[in-house]
């Protein structure tokens, strides 16, 4: 184990009276390291876990420390020897969303474990979704129930969520909605249905909503009445564009319309 040096002088005084009498001055912080071990789950943009959770390159960076390594089959990764400190974890893999976790505490000698779950469920694991290929072709809105018709590039869900974004205003823009909110469909005799629950949108009556939808992967985030998003730990940052995305979302619809219900 590595010891710090102290000041000369502290040195020599402490030499001399058989280091009594230096409590304030003398400070031996030992310079531990340690491994760090974790699982990353990844899954398809429904949010199913995928067999294989390998090849998700896992970058370490430090203070004065930057490591990488990919995951094996299982989603493991395992950092060795890693000095202690304050670490932030880049997780990427081609055709999933990026994602980053800041500020975990590693303080060496034992291994600092993260997300492992020891009954083999991986509950605490990180999650890697894949980027959504699924498009949005047609959306309506009747008696309070929404329908929707989707090309899927893969195997059809049995359900899935849309991320819908509502305004009074005709071409508006995402970003300036008036009200966003998360809606869940279930095949119903070959047809994605949902509830719309219209009684806690702010239209009037009679009122024309235009809205927007775009597929979103996992759950977990939440809208304020002022539409902040409070955002969970997996949150992934696409480093192409620089924005913070939580969950993954795909492409977004063309606009369609309605007419608030009485």
């Amino acid at each position: 184990m590595k010891i710090r040096k102290i000041r000369s002088g502290v040195w020599a005084i402490c030499l001399a009276f058989g280091f009594m009498g230096c409590s304030n001055e003398q400070t031996f912080l030992p310079d531990l390291e340690g491994n760090m071990v974790g699982y990353v789950l990844t899954c398809d943009e429904f949010a199913d876990p995928l067999d294989d959770h390998g090849g998700v390159l896992v970058s370490t960076f430090g203070a004065a420390h930057i490591a990488q390594i990919h995951t094996d089959a299982r989603g493991r990764f395992e950092f060795r020897n890693l000095p202690a400190g304050t670490y932030d974890l880049f997780f990427e893999k081609s055709g999933f969303g990026n994602m980053k976790q800041i500020g975990i505490q590693h303080l060496g000698g034992k291994p600092t474990i993260l997300g492992l779950s020891f009954n083999g469920s991986n509950q605490g694991s990180f999650r890697l979704y894949q980027l959504p290929t699924t498009q949005i072709t047609q959306l309506s809105l009747e008696n309070d129930t929404l329908s929707g018709e989707f090309d899927f590039a893969g195997d059809q869900p049995n359900n899935l969520t849309l991320m819908m974004f509502l305004s009074d205003e005709s071409d508006f823009v995402t970003g300036e909605a008036k009200k966003i909110v998360t809606r869940y469909m279930a095949m119903t005799n070959g047809v994605y249905q949902g509830r719309m629950y219209a009684g806690d949108l702010p239209f009037q009556p009679g009122e024309i909503v235009y809205y927007r939808a775009a597929v979103v992967v996992g759950d977990g985030i939440f809208f304020s009445s002022n539409n902040i998003a409070f955002i969970e730990p997996d949150t992934y940052i696409n480093y192409n564009t620089g924005r913070i995305i939580y969950p993954n979302l795909g492409n977004e619809s063309d606009q369609f319309s309605y007419v608030s219900p009485e």
